[in-house]
Parts: C-alpha cells; structure tokens; sequence
C-alpha cells in the first residue's frame, strides 16, 4: 500500500482483493491515505508480509527484521532454514532468527500469555539455537 498525490496504491496479488476488500479499502481510504502517508517505507513494505498466512510467507517472504521493547537486539523472520545463510554471513547469531516453521510451532501451542513468549524468545537468543521441535503437555 502506498499513497501518490492523494491516490491510495494497493497492489495484491491477481485474484486475491475481493470485492468486499475493495468496499472495505473504498471506506478505510482517508485513514489509509493518512497511515501511508505517515509510515515510513520500510514499513510500508513489510506490511503485506506481515498480513500473509505463515504458509505463504514460508512459500514467498521476505527476510524481515523485527524490533522488540522487551529486547535489546533486533528478531529475523525468515520464510526458511534455507534463508538463514545470509544472515549467518553477516554475523547475526542464530538465536535472533525466526524460521516460518518455529514461529507455526509457536502459535500451535495455543494461547500464549506475553511473558511466556518473551521468555521463549530471551531463551532462544541466549542459545543462539534452532527450535527444533514443540510440543504441547499431554
């Protein structure tokens, strides 16, 4: 999304807007004109990504980094372990790395109170490990 002159700039993939996402983008139009306006661009790219199923994404994404409060580095999501070597090269530990697979692992285990993400996310950073495998109690 993007704005030129006061003309908002949508651009989705062929087949996907349908004619409700269009009523709705028609109504949202002065607020997404002022929100496209005031975010800054890399924002603005990242923001169809953001918005995209996890599977998607680990078919079609994009290297994203993520600033946290709660962190004093920044996070990586990455569609997959394959996408990890370019980070890798430029010194960015594992442990700051998030693949398209750990993150579905993450959300498949249900309501996930703040603090135990936080807690998960400082836990795989001091490894500067891969999630390998989540499971959920018996």
């Amino acid at each position: 999304m993007a704005a030129d002159s006061g003309r908002l700039i949508v651009e989705a993939p062929p087949g996907t807007l349908t004619d409700a996402d269009r009523a709705l983008i028609r109504q949202l139009k002065p607020d997404l004109l002022r929100l496209a306006a005031e975010t800054p661009r890399h924002v603005a790219e990242a923001l169809p990504i953001l918005s995209m199923p996890l599977s998607e994404f680990e078919r079609r994404g994009a290297l994203l980094e993520l600033r946290v409060p709660w962190l004093p580095v920044t996070l990586w999501l990455v569609p997959a372990a394959r996408d990890l070597g370019v980070l890798l090269a430029e010194g960015v530990g594992r442990g700051r790395v998030w693949t398209a697979a750990e993150l579905s692992g993450l959300l498949g285990l249900g309501a996930r109170p703040a603090e135990a993400v936080k807690a998960l996310a400082h836990a795989k950073l001091a490894l500067d490990g891969d999630i390998v495998a989540v499971r959920l109690r018996a």
